[in-house]
């Protein structure tokens, strides 16, 4: 468990940090692609993360 909070807690500090650079590259319009680009992808692998922690977890509690 003190694992899974690790990684949710690296997710959420990657964010920020991008959040920060799409505040330090406002107006270039490359640059936010990259940054929106980099969110998307962070986004969609917490996503993917969140959902094989459920599965596990209802497996558990159905004893599977």
């Amino acid at each position: 468990m003190e694992q899974r909070i690790k990684e949710g807690e690296g997710y959420l500090l990657r964010m920020r940090n991008l959040l920060q650079r799409t505040r330090e590259t406002q107006g270039d319009v490359g640059n936010m692609d990259v940054v929106i680009a980099e969110m998307q992808a962070t986004q969609q692998s917490f996503i993917g993360r969140r959902d094989e922690l459920a599965r596990a977890l209802r497996d558990a509690q159905a004893g599977t």
